[in-house]
């Protein structure tokens, strides 16, 4: 699963050439610029991953184990250079709110 805004195919072959070739899911935030890109890569065989937020600084999937059913909330963040990026994040950042039973 390739997600997070239009992909073209050279987006999925350059993942598949720099994960290993087990991990066959992602989800991908390219960056704006020179840097800021995210990326969450998986291995479908042991997890089901759903992206469930994404803002210009994150982006959050709900992950669930094949295994044993145990799911979690799995967050990639990226805090920016600039000092505005900066003041903006941390803005974003401490205003966040999680469910006290969200694992």
């Amino acid at each position: 699963m390739l997600t997070g805004g239009k992909k073209t195919s050279s987006d999925v072959q350059f993942l598949k050439n720099i994960c290993p070739s087990s991990f066959d899911n992602f989800v991908f935030k390219p960056s704006l610029g020179a840097s800021g890109g995210l990326l969450v890569a998986w291995k479908g065989a042991f997890l089901e991953g759903i992206l469930v937020f994404q803002n210009e600084f994150s982006m959050s999937l709900e992950m669930k184990s094949l295994f044993n059913g145990n799911y979690w909330l799995l967050t990639n963040v990226y805090a920016p250079c600039t000092a505005e990026g900066k003041r903006n994040f941390c803005e974003w950042f401490k205003n966040i709110q999680i469910q006290d039973e969200q694992n």
